[in-house]
């Protein structure tokens, strides 16, 4: 029986070589929203630090990635009556995860404060990428009866006019 008593001990130590490669943290299956697919209401805090939510049932959500596309999206909305935005069902998406904190907060949000129609930020990478993007563009998702019914790009303020009511 004393031939067993090493075996025991690899067994309760753990025989098995250390990985060379660190574990990942917790991510989720990077995966992007398609014409189809259905798309469950979510909370987001907006640039004034509330919580709003959009339920998912039907509208129009405007998400942009950069300075540049953010920049687009705001000089439309001012460019329409106070209340657009909620007439048409319409939800803004500002993906601020790849803005490093300090930016953020010192230069960023003060900007984004200062714009009188709500602007959902995004500060969770992971569900910035579920949703579609295109390089320097908006991604205006089309969502009718919980799914996902168009997905457009613009990237001026013509091409965003002819997307949006």
């Amino acid at each position: 029986m004393p031939y067993f008593l090493p075996l025991l001990l690899l067994l309760f130590m753990g025989c098995s070589k250390p990985s060379l490669t660190p574990s990942k943290p917790n991510v989720i299956q990077e995966h992007i929203y398609e014409v189809g697919e259905t798309i469950l209401p979510f909370s987001l805090p907006t640039q004034h630090q509330k919580m709003a939510t959009f339920d998912a049932s039907h509208g129009t959500i405007l998400i942009t990635y950069d300075k540049v596309s953010t920049a687009l999206q705001n000089s439309f909305i001012a460019s329409k009556e106070t209340h657009y935005l909620l007439q048409n069902d319409i939800v803004c998406i500002v993906d601020v995860s790849m803005i490093p904190e300090g930016i953020r907060t010192l230069f960023v949000l003060p900007k984004l404060e200062s714009f009188r129609h709500v602007l959902l930020l995004s500060y969770d990478a992971n569900f910035s990428r579920m949703w579609p993007y295109k390089d320097g563009h908006i991604s205006v998702v089309n969502v009718k009866n919980f799914k996902v019914e168009t997905i457009e790009y613009a990237n001026t303020l013509k091409a965003l006019e002819a997307l949006l009511p």
